[in-house]
């Protein structure tokens, strides 16, 4: 017991002293910086178990920063999602509940839709805006925020827009349909911010509403789906601002335990003084504001929470915007218990930083690193490495809630974690995949424990107007690998989202028998060849390979009904045992187990193409195309088949050293 009683006061002391130390940050790494950045969402995109990190830029190409280990790598143009258009907001959420995050963007206004869905599919992102139902022609997008709005187990989108009435997107099996108008929220006025959480702890998920331009907040409470606006009852209409001031509005709305009772508070970073109000139970708030000493006055963008000390009581960054040539300044507010006090690094103060802000752990070390955006000229770095002491960034534990099938992320659920064997309270956090105004994230909780090594973890999702508690007792702290916790509800199937909705990329033009065989012949195929065929039609290619040289062969086709041809011959010919067709996209398509690769498609598909092949397929693959050259790479081989029509050869060459 002596040695025990010595652990704990050494762990107390250290915890006060770090609660003493000014908090230091430095940049996080030299390549890690830019200008003119709007928006940012943080995710473990690969699966890997470490944090990524979306960045949206205002009009240069995006970024998607990979982490390798704690080395964050810019692989966007790769994946797919470097687009060049400025970029307000940016949302992950498992819309098909396949088990990796997917992607939503919300771009300025311009020529082409406001929106874009990037359905994850590994290595690379699809956009599947338009199969899924998600084409927004125009609206000055806010903030997105993934949630499952009716508790029937998958993600449903809601959309703020600035200039238009908000959207909710019901998701029924992959497709989304705006149902807004049906259940209360075609809200028009100037929303730029939502926060989602079960405001009275009735059972289901209530949403609070920041407004600009003087107009009022709105608190919708949920009731059994239709959504009342009961802002003014519950006092924070105005998030703490003055009542219909033009020049005055709240950005971003956060839900937090700011005073340690387990209920979520309500934060306003406004135009105007912020508000801080205190949750009462019942649906019912009190404008703690001036007592804590959040009432600052000015022009803010985002409250930002997290435990940057790990001390048990979540902390606040509030992200000063740029406007009219003046920079208004960030806080980084220490909660104390009952006030925050300002200890804002000289460093962070020196910076314009704006828009999106979050709180994410990149170097897995156990304390929180700092995310920022600014949208001015001057560059900034992005990222903000936490130099918490050792011994008390490990005092944490992170937490995942996941739905009965451990995939998608169950967003409105309360974490909360207490001394082992009793209900005193430590720690409350929120499951939150929305809320931040141009920033937003799908990572594991985090929860700063103190002096505890072993806490028991509550979660409570609130669904089906029920409140059910699923308890982890005695659960070690300091682990930097989450716990996962599963929550009852519904657990939707994946999506398997169907490619035939769109174009195929060229027109079906069979190539005559004599030339396939050509082609065959001129890629030397025998019987321990794998053949791919990309953009196989009707299967003849595939189906040659099989019965004249005994190659194995696949036919990538995105017509369902070629597909279902080609099936067909290949069962009435006997080789069903040596060909296989799959119906999908060959940008998408898995190619690496080819030996042989066949396309006959157009010019511009095959410069598109070009890079794939290079990056896919093993060296020594030949490929074979037939009319039409692979954008600037050289064949080895060109000759003239018989209908007078170019046939190409290349051999994919070793990998550079």
């Amino acid at each position: 017991m002596r040695n025990e009683a010595l652990l704990l006061a050494a762990a107390v002391l250290l915890v006060t002293q770090d609660a003493a130390r000014p908090p230091l940050f430095e940049p996080y790494q030299r390549d890690l910086e830019a200008a003119a950045t709007l928006s940012n969402a943080a995710a473990d995109f690969d699966g890997d178990g470490d944090v990524d990190l979306f960045v949206g830029f205002n009009g240069a190409a995006n970024r998607l920063y990979r982490n390798d280990g704690g080395t964050l790598k810019d692989v966007a143009a790769a994946a797919g999602v470097a687009d060049a258009r400025a970029t307000r907001a940016a949302a992950w959420g498992d819309f098909d509940a396949d088990g990796d995050p997917d992607l939503l963007v919300g771009f300025v206004p311009g020529e082409a839709a406001v929106l874009r869905l990037y359905r994850n599919e590994g290595a690379r992102f699809q956009d599947v805006t338009s199969q899924v139902g998600l084409t927004v022609a125009s609206g000055a997008v806010r903030q997105p925020v993934w949630i499952d709005f009716d508790g029937d187990g998958d993600l449903d989108l809601f959309v703020a827009f600035r200039d238009r009435a908000n959207a909710l997107y019901r998701n029924e099996g992959g497709r989304f349909e705006d149902i807004a108008l049906s259940i209360g929220l075609d809200d028009s006025r100037k929303t730029v911010g939502a926060v989602w959480f079960d405001v009275d702890e009735d059972g289901d998920l209530d949403l609070y509403a920041a407004n600009q331009d003087g107009d009022a907040n709105a608190l919708y409470r949920n009731d059994d789906g239709l959504f009342v606006d009961v802002a003014e009852a519950s006092g924070v209409a105005w998030g703490g601002r003055a009542p219909r001031e033009p020049s005055n509005g709240t950005v971003r709305p956060c839900a937090a335990d700011v005073d340690g009772d387990g209920r979520f508070d309500i934060f306003a970073a406004n135009y105007g003084p912020n508000g801080l109000f205190l949750n009462k139970g019942a649906g019912k708030f009190a404008d703690s504001s001036a007592e804590w000493g959040a009432a600052i006055d000015g022009r803010y963008d985002t409250c930002a929470f997290g435990d940057f000390d790990n001390d048990g009581r979540i902390d606040v960054y509030v992200n000063g915007t740029v406007t009219a040539g003046v920079s208004h300044r960030d806080y980084l507010f220490r909660n104390a218990g009952t006030r925050f006090g300002d200890v804002t690094p000289a460093k962070l103060l020196a910076l314009n930083a704006s828009h999106g802000a979050l709180w994410a752990d990149f170097d897995a070390d156990g304390d929180l690193d700092l995310v920022l955006a600014g949208s001015s000229p001057d560059v900034l770095p992005l990222v903000w490495r936490n130099a918490l002491a050792r011994g008390s960034a490990r005092r944490s534990i992170n937490v995942r809630v996941v739905d009965g099938a451990s995939r998608a992320t169950r967003a409105g659920a309360e974490v909360r974690a207490f001394t082992p064997g009793t209900r005193r309270l430590i720690a409350a956090r929120l499951v939150d995949s929305g809320s931040g105004y141009n920033a937003q994230s799908d990572v594991p909780v985090h929860l700063g424990v103190g002096t505890a090594d072993r806490v028991d973890i509550e979660v409570i999702f609130p669904y089906g107007r029920r409140r059910d508690p699923v308890v982890v007792p005695n659960v070690p702290t300091g682990r930097p690998q989450p716990v996962v916790i599963k929550v009852p509800g519904t657990a939707p199937a994946p999506v398997p989202l169907s490619t035939a909705s769109r174009q195929p990329d060229v027109i079906f033009v069979p190539t005559r028998e004599s030339v396939a065989d050509e082609m065959l012949q001129l890629a030397a195929v025998n019987s321990k060849d794998v053949l791919y065929d990309l953009g196989s039609g009707d299967g003849r290619i595939v189906m040659l390979a099989a019965q004249k040289y005994g190659a194995r062969a696949v036919g990538i086709e995105i017509d369902p009904k070629l597909v279902a041809v080609a099936r067909e011959v290949a069962k009435q010919g006997e080789v069903e045992h040596r060909v296989t067709f799959i119906s999908g996209d060959l940008f998408e398509a898995n190619i690496s187990a080819a030996t042989v690769v066949m396309i006959y498609l157009s010019p511009t598909v095959n410069a598109r193409l070009e890079p794939k092949l290079r990056k896919d397929l093993r060296p020594g693959t030949r490929i074979v195309s037939h009319q039409f050259p692979i954008g600037t790479w050289p064949p080895e081989k060109t000759v003239r088949a018989e209908d007078g029509t170019l046939l190409y050869l290349w051999t994919v060459p070793p990998a550079s050293k």
